[in-house]
């Protein structure tokens, strides 16, 4: 019996369907007006269909069908509605809806129609419902057991797989199925996999093979699957890795074999003991002559007192073996050490477990000198009593070549400190000494520097190379950022060197900082650029000039008429003033950068700037937003050289500009007009000296005065719709200050 919950907002419909739908199947149906009253019951009871209405008051079938999909999944959902629209139809289809059954016509037909469907969608879902669990079933069946599960084709595609082949093969099931089984193996590995299927296919019988090719050893079952037309359509494997039980069984063959041996060997060990109390006298005598010829003194002490010593021991103390024996041992101890040893002697004696290794001074013979020496102690029996045996070493000789270590160190750090290059002994990156200089380098203390990693001491952009350097041992110089500890940063030359400092490879590094060398290379070479420049104008572009000015003077001296003679004095003005032009851009050049830069208001240079220029009515905009530069003092010819440009090539030109926009890095300060622009071919060569249609220097000049802060400018203006000048600032270069307010009367 399936329990149905109908659906609609018809009572009489609702009552008809339930007569016809109980009496022809074997349903019982629970009846409901609207979706709300319906969905605390699928909460409640348990529904095997759903049949609905489409169109009802407040929530349609549609948005009914997606809450019973969206909370029950794919129970059964029969949309039975009077509304015949194709995008109904199309929504609720993609919404799940397992049936559409259109209201209309004959009663009894179409409730038939509804039954039939309620009843067909019941079967497919109890059918979909039991694939499922057999699937669900099978899953676990395989993956019960840890052995690895295949199922593949008479061609070796797989069809199938459970977990533990996942695990072996190192890849998910998505990427298995339908994969070549081969391909998961060596190609000589394959081949022989392959073979022993097609025999089992051929055979129509299982196949059992080992295979142990990859180091681990595997016992293979091959079950080929035979339809019911006796044709072997597909083959089941399954794979046990054998190597952990294959080696217990080697294990236990060799615990056997061990046992054999051990039968054996017991039969020699009497052999052995008989041959070892021979051995023990030769080697006693061996053990005497080791003892006496020893640099280390050698003792044993019972009772409080000498029952042996050696003759080094006897010699380092001025004594004789025979003056020592018997003698207690508190007359060879200096009084200072005497309580601490005899303590140890006593307590070691009783079994209480102290430090086997330990200094203390022996007394010389003459009870002045004392003898510092290192003991090594335990316990044994002498002559069946306990005993404590043990060795002394004088350190006399050791602690004097300490000393002089330590004067050698003390040398070292004196002529260290006094280097100028800073000094840093490191081992695998990590700082185990440093001198005076690389303190005064770093800004850091001897003791902050020592334990730190010496990338720590690099800029981020050095580091990469700085480790390159250590790791591959180069003791070629280079050169590197480093950072002080106040985050200030300097260009050093290093220098490293691979030794051996006591007893322990280290590298020592060597820093020198170079940053006013590189400083003034660079001033050099920028006043040798400057220099040549500036020649170059003198001596070619002023003697062209002169050149011309002479052949025009030539020319009008032997003029006969006055237009002629106009048109030569002209070119000889226009001349002349290119000639001024050019001399006062080398006093210009000649000034650059030899006053330190300084703060400026862009505001205010442009203001300043622009009372130079003749604009005419040329409308001149100049945004005030407080920004300021830090630049060369020529920064005003900047502006004036792009205002002074834009009113003379212009063209069509009626206003200019200027404002200034913030950057991630920086500020942009954009001039702009409306004039006739600059052409593309032409926008990289305009910075160029001598480029252009007068002298040629005014841009380059601009470039070159913003350059010395660091600042760079470009044109990216449209043709025919005006130039656009942008200046990148970076920002170390730029600031805005607050606007200062204007001294006033208070507001009441």
């Amino acid at each position: 019996m399936y329990k149905i919950l109908y659906v609609d907002d018809e009572p009489d419909l609702l009552e008809l369907g339930r007569i016809y739908l109980e009496s022809w199947e074997d349903f019982t149906v629970d009846t409901r007006t609207s979706v709300s009253d319906s969905l605390p019951l699928l909460g409640d009871m348990q529904y095997d269909a759903i049949i609905s209405d489409y169109q009802m008051p407040g929530t349609d079938g549609l948005e009914f069908l997606k809450k019973v999909r969206a909370d029950y999944g794919d129970l059964p959902f029969i949309l039975f509605t009077g509304r015949g629209r194709e995008e109904v139809i199309i929504e609720a289809i993609d919404n799940g809806v397992d049936f559409y059954v259109q209201k209309g016509g004959e009663p009894q037909a179409q409730f038939r129609e509804l039954a039939h469907k309620t009843r067909k969608a019941l079967e497919r879902w109890r059918a979909m419902d039991a694939q499922k669990k057999a699937h669900e079933i099978i899953h676990a069946l395989l993956n019960t057991p840890p052995e690895v599960s295949l199922l593949i084709d008479t061609n070796g595609k797989i069809l199938g797989l459970n977990t533990a082949a996942t695990i072996r093969f190192g890849k998910s099931e998505e990427e298995l199925v339908g994969s070549d089984a081969y391909n998961l193996f060596s190609t000589g590995l394959a081949q022989f996999r392959r073979e022993n299927v097609q025999e089992a296919i051929r055979a129509k019988k299982p196949l059992v093979f080992y295979d142990g090719r990859t180091g681990r050893m595997y016992e293979n079952h091959i079950f080929p699957i035979i339809s019911p037309e006796g044709e072997v359509r597909s083959v089941a494997i399954y794979s046990r890795d054998t190597t952990e039980a294959q080696q217990s069984q080697n294990e236990l063959r060799s615990a056997y074999d061990q046992l054999a041996a051990a039968q054996e060997e017991l039969r020699s060990r009497y052999d052995e003991l008989r041959q070892n109390r021979d051995n023990l006298k030769e080697s006693e005598e061996k053990y005497r002559i080791l003892v006496e010829h020893t640099q280390d003194g050698v003792f044993i002490a019972q009772d409080g007192r000498l029952a042996f010593v050696n003759g080094s021991l006897a010699q380092i103390i001025g004594y004789t073996e025979e003056d020592l024996a018997g003698r207690p041992i508190t007359d060879v101890i200096a009084p200072d050490d005497r309580e601490r040893v005899l303590t140890r002697h006593r307590g070691r004696i009783r079994g209480k477990f102290l430090p086997e290794t330990y200094e203390f001074s022996l007394l010389h013979k003459d009870n002045n000198t004392r003898i510092r020496v290192r003991m090594n102690v335990g316990t044994g029996t002498y002559l069946g009593g306990p005993s404590t045996i043990g060795t002394v070493h004088d350190l006399t000789a050791e602690r004097a070549r300490e000393e002089e270590l330590r004067e050698s160190e003390r040398r070292f750090r004196k002529i260290a400190d006094a280097t100028v290059e800073g000094l840093l002994m490191h081992r695998e990156g990590i700082i185990q000494e440093v001198n005076a200089s690389a303190c005064a380098l770093s800004g850091y203390t001897r003791q902050e520097l020592i334990g730190k990693n010496i990338m720590d001491l690099f800029a981020p952009e050095s580091r990469e190379l700085v480790t390159e350097r250590r790791l591959s041992r180069s003791e070629e110089p280079y050169e590197a950022f480093a950072e002080r500890k106040d985050g200030s940063r300097f260009l050093g030359e290093m220098r490293s060197q691979n030794i051996i400092y006591h007893k322990v490879a280290i590298r020592l590094t060597s820093i020198r900082d170079i940053t006013a060398q590189r400083q003034a290379g660079n001033s050099l070479r920028e006043i040798n650029k400057k220099l040549h420049l500036l020649s170059g104008i003198t001596r070619h572009d002023i003697k062209n000039k002169l050149t011309s000015l002479l052949a025009l003077l030539d020319l009008a001296r032997n003029a006969n008429d006055n237009r002629k003679m106009r048109e030569y004095i002209d070119r000889l003005i226009s001349i002349t003033e290119t000639i001024d032009n050019q001399v006062e851009f080398t006093r210009d050049y000649q000034e650059l950068g030899i006053l330190q830069p300084a703060w400026a208001n862009v505001h205010e240079l442009v203001r300043t700037a622009a009372a130079g220029v003749d604009r005419g009515k040329i409308r001149l905009i100049n945004t005030r937003d407080n920004l300021e530069i830090f630049a060369d003092p020529l920064i005003e010819k900047v502006f004036y050289n792009l205002l002074d440009n834009a009113v003379n090539y212009g063209d069509t030109l009626t206003r200019v500009t200027i404002h200034s926009e913030e950057m991630p890095d920086g500020f942009r300060i954009i001039v702009e007009d409306d004039g006739i622009g600059i052409k593309d071919k032409e926008k990289d060569r305009i910075f160029e000296r001598g480029f252009g249609m007068n002298t040629g220097f005014g841009l380059f000049l601009t470039r070159e005065i913003l350059a010395i802060t660091g600042m760079t400018i470009r044109e990216t203006g449209i043709h025919t719709q005006g130039a656009r000048f942008e200046i990148s600032v970076p920002k170390a270069a730029c600031r805005v200050k607050s606007a200062r307010k204007k001294p006033g009367k208070k507001k009441p």
